[in-house]
């Protein structure tokens, strides 16, 4: 797609894809400081990139980025909270992997909320966006 898109002369579609994964991987980026899993940090600039390569303004894809983000955080709570209560408000979440992660037996998925975040974005933009 990026050989098409230069040879095409459709610079702004790589602008765009490079700026949403940019602002995507440093603002997941953060949670990985505080005990992400790097793998959820690449795929969000991953998803992002191809959401972003539907924007054709570098500006809107600022916008592509936060909402994924968003998205993705705000189904994540979702997530949990329905786990919760599941499970008897008894907080914990997934198998216990206290000696491998240091997380004291708590983890949380992250992945399958971005890639519902990134499909969701991407159907909000259509296949051709101008946003």
């Amino acid at each position: 797609m990026v050989v098409a898109a230069v040879v095409a002369g459709d610079t702004a579609r790589i602008r765009s894809a490079l700026v949403a994964a940019t602002v995507t991987m440093v603002v997941l980026g953060v949670g990985w400081i505080a005990g992400m899993g790097f793998g959820d940090v690449k795929l969000g600039a991953l998803l992002a990139l191809t959401a972003g390569w539907l924007c054709t303004d570098p500006a809107g894809a600022l916008t592509v980025a936060f909402s994924f983000v968003l998205l993705a955080a705000g189904a994540a709570v979702a997530g949990s909270v329905v786990t919760w209560v599941a499970r008897g408000l008894r907080g914990r979440m997934g198998r216990d992997h206290r000696a491998a992660s240091g997380t004291g037996g708590r983890w949380f998925a992250f992945g399958p909320h971005l890639v519902a975040a990134a499909v969701v974005v991407m159907v909000a933009l259509g296949p051709v966006s101008a946003v």
